[in-house]
């Protein structure tokens, strides 16, 4: 199996990641060279205590019940150093006999690294008034990360953890500012080796503050003599807390960032009950075995890969739902649907010949990693969805069965019993056991609708991470809260937050792991990549939905002429059975006869009875089933979030002639949003569907 399948191998295995550590790096470039000796010490021994207060909350370790929960207990934790390898304590940080050993390393630069590497020609060290020049040191740093420029020319391995922004050299300050930010954004701790003057929103000092709007904890090692190392952080409220450094200290804030201390602690009962419905969670999700994976199966990185459903689990009872809407809509009505709710001018994707696709030298590892995650994710959704679908209309239909048979059993009742009307009992009998069970598997043993709802909402926010991991950004649900005094207030575990809590810790997780690789923002690849990501990501969203809400609209309409229908013939059948009552009624007052007789003999009297309940209970089932699957709601939602995406995809392709990967990672980022959102506001309709169950 290829280095490609990798992360698609380790993903089925065992949806829990490795954990990871991310410290960013950033410092004055300029250094008292008489403070070196000690900064390299300082840093040296920051890094230890990092490396033993990570080993000590390693999921590896058997004590550590959180972490084996949260994490792949078979793997040592990963330490990422991110650094922006400019002259000084950038480079200091990331010296071959300072850091720890088997870290890896990451860099984001702030220009391409041909312009960058501008930044250190020849130039005189305000220290000491020396001149220096450090453009080949730079280079040889890059070939650390298997990534160097030669002769006008990159050369990389898909391994390389490498972003080339694309800061405009007029305004170097911002573009410096961005590159900071950006770091922080990929970082858990930030190390700053500077002064610790904060007047000023850039230099070292712009990434500080952005890890302090974060909430990360930043160890500051002065570059000032006989000043000792401190750490400090925000709080929720936004108060800067500084504290003298200590190993203890560290270890505290390291295990808030990676085991979520603030909230899955044991300080009261409530939120021990709190932090097990988690742990619940994430338990159930590891051991999923419905999924397997196909190892000839490439990845479009749009909704095709290598993770698949098993097909044991694709029997009758997981599909029905999916046989029932083949039968209700079929593929030519729902293709003339499609044609009349949507006019052929807006259909950007069209037969998709002109859609671009992502080369495999852009396929990087991070890219992998997290569409792995996304997929199993999506495949589980996919599962439980048809799981909880299936049942609910097998309820509906094995319910008007057995009604059926009930009425069915009614007719032949006789004295002494019959065979007809004892095998009709037992059926009943059989298909009530039958409701049972998949009602009790649906809400309380599987319970298919609550893992439906939550996986696809994380599949939902996992999908933008490997699309905008192309431009070197990361996106995620929000940070789970650090106070826990509303859950510890609880009497009762409220599920919906211990749902939203999991999938938030485990995006995070998933993050931290999947990093970043080569991604050169250059405009070239900027043009490639803003198309790819509009004909795979944003067209395909619109045509799943256009497809989605033709498809609903079509079952929709045919379940109610079917209901309608249904309900007519039952009036119908009603009224012949009341003039056949009637006749037989004047018949026997004109006859005068003591003995009942009747002009319409059992043969047709039982069956006009038994069409007369029958009938209604077909038509009740439709209704039911029309009302429970919520096909009008669907088709809406599909439309609504179509035309949404629609003007911000025309908004990426037309408003921007000039290219900035910022503003293209911010619209990215918003499309994200409106996906997620939606998506959030649709889930929370079912839930309290489901809650009025």
């Amino acid at each position: 199996m290829n280095s490609h399948q990798d992360s698609y191998t380790a993903m089925v295995a065992n949806p829990l990641v490795p954990m990871t550590l991310r410290i960013g790096v950033a410092g004055h470039r300029d250094l008292p060279e008489i403070e070196l000796q000690r900064l390299r010490q300082e840093i040296e021994a920051t890094y230890a205590d990092i490396r033993r207060a990570l080993q000590a909350i390693s999921p590896v370790e058997p004590k550590n019940i959180i972490a084996k929960m949260l994490y792949d207990n078979d793997v040592e934790p990963i330490m990422r150093i991110i650094s922006s390898l400019a002259e000084g304590a950038d480079r200091l940080c990331i010296e071959p006999d300072i850091m720890p050993p088997h870290a890896e390393l990451a860099c984001i630069l702030p220009f391409p690294t041909k312009q960058y590497a501008q930044d250190f020609l020849p130039r005189e060290n305000e220290a000491t008034g020396k001149k220096s020049a450090t453009v080949a040191e730079f280079y040889s740093t890059l070939q650390r990360f298997g990534y160097y420029t030669h002769k006008g020319r990159v050369h990389y391995n898909r391994k390389a953890q490498v972003i080339e922004l694309d800061g405009d050299p007029n305004y170097r300050t911002q573009a410096y500012i961005d590159c900071s930010r950006l770091l922080v954004a990929h970082s858990d701790i930030l190390i700053a080796v500077y002064d610790g003057d904060n007047s000023e929103d850039k230099g070292t000092a712009a990434a500080v503050q952005a890890a302090w709007l974060k909430g990360i904890p930043v160890i500051h090692i002065s570059t000032l003599p006989m000043e000792e190392r401190r750490i400090y952080r925000c709080d929720q409220s936004s108060n800067k807390k500084s504290q003298t450094y200590t190993a203890e200290i560290l270890q505290d804030e390291l295990s808030r960032a990676l085991l979520f201390t603030d909230l899955l602690n044991d300080s009261n009962e409530s939120n021990s009950a709190f932090k097990q419905e988690i742990f619940s969670r994430f338990k159930h999700y590891q051991a999923d075995k419905h999924l397997c994976l196909i190892a000839d199966e490439s990845s479009d990185y749009d909704n095709a890969g290598p993770i698949k459903l098993k097909k044991e689990y694709k029997s009758f009872a997981t599909q029905a739902f999916d046989a029932f809407k083949r039968m209700i809509a079929r593929k030519e009505k729902v293709d003339d649907m499609q044609k009349r709710l949507f006019s052929e001018t807006e259909n950007h994707r069209g037969d998709t010949q002109n859609q671009e696709g992502l080369p495999e030298k852009k396929a990087t590892p991070s890219q992998d990693r997290y569409y792995a995650a996304y997929l199993y994710a999506d495949r589980l959704a996919n599962y439980y969805s048809r799981s909880h679908r299936s049942t609910f209309v097998l309820i509906y239909l094995l319910g008007a069965a057995a009604l059926t048979a009930a009425v069915g059993a009614l007719a032949f009742k006789t004295s002494p019993v019959t065979w007809p009307m004892l095998v009709l009992v037992l059926i009943e009998l059989a298909l009530l056991l039958t409701i049972s069970k998949l009602y009790q598997q649906d809400r309380h043993d599987q319970k298919y609708h609550k893992h439906w709802l939550e996986y696809r909402h994380l599949s939902e926010v996992l999908r933008p991470m490997h699309y905008l991991s192309l431009l070197g950004r990361t996106y995620s649900i929000e940070q789970p809260p650090h106070d826990n005094s509303k859950i510890s207030s609880r009497t009762e575990i409220d599920h919906s937050t211990a749902g939203r809590t999991w999938q938030s810790i485990y995006t995070h997780t998933i993050n931290r792991w999947a990093g970043f690789s080569v991604c050169q923002l250059n405009q070239s690849y900027q043009k490639h990549i803003r198309t790819f990501l509009t004909t795979t990501w944003v067209d395909g969203q619109i045509n799943y939905h256009r497809k989605n809400a033709a498809m609903m609209s079509v079952s929709a309409q045919t379940l109610e002429k079917w209901n309608h229908g249904l309900f007519t013939t039952t009036i119908l059948v009603v009224c012949f059975k009341l003039i056949t009552v009637l006749i037989d009624l004047l018949h026997q007052q004109l006859v005068h006869q003591t003995i009942q007789t009747m002009i319409f003999p059992g043969e047709i009297a039982y069956p006009l009875a038994l069409l007369v309940i029958v009938l209604p209970i077909c038509a009740t089932t439709t209704f039911a089933i029309r009302h429970h699957a919520e096909f009008d709601i669907l088709a809406q939602r599909s439309i609504t979030l179509g035309e949404a995406l629609i003007l911000k995809r025309n908004h990426v392709i037309n408003d921007q002639p000039a290219l900035i990967s910022n503003q293209l990672a911010a619209d990215m980022k918003e499309i994200a949003d409106i996906t997620t959102q939606e998506n959030t506001n649709w889930l929370e309709i079912f839930k309290v569907k489901q809650s009025e169950c």
